[in-house]
């Protein structure tokens, strides 16, 4: 019986921690789209007031946002696309060369930390 107890003690907080997890996960992309929203409504608007160069500032930050977190994750996440309906586990890799070939044909001085500036060009060299 009491093997019985700790197995369903276990697995019940297997279960709390997965749903934890989920929901963590889901309130982060919740927030994450209303960041995004405002993002594009700061940009829009800055388009219609003809401010280009905020926007591709803007633009431009949060390219180098998405290649820093990237590198941050510190694995191929092509791996998580394996068996999901039209994947393409290669997607990261032609991601990061389609920037690579942007950045060379509009070169732009990085703004950031030398460290930061170290990653963002070591991502975008280091592709094959």
């Amino acid at each position: 019986m009491r093997i019985i107890l700790i197995v369903l003690v276990v697995l019940a907080s297997s279960y709390a921690g997965l749903w934890l997890g989920f929901v963590k996960g889901y309130e982060y992309a919740q927030k994450q789209s209303a960041l995004d929203a405002m993002f594009t409504v700061n940009n829009l608007k800055n388009l219609r007031e003809g401010e280009t160069e905020k926007v591709i500032d803007s633009l431009e930050l949060e390219l180098d946002t998405a290649i820093v977190e990237y590198a941050m994750s510190g694995e191929d996440l092509s791996k998580y696309l394996v068996g999901l309906p039209s994947a393409d586990p290669n997607v990261y890799v032609r991601a990061i060369n389609f920037i690579e070939e942007y950045r060379d044909s509009t070169p732009r001085k990085c703004d950031a930390s030398e460290d930061v500036c170290a990653v963002i060009s070591r991502v975008l060299k280091g592709v094959e």
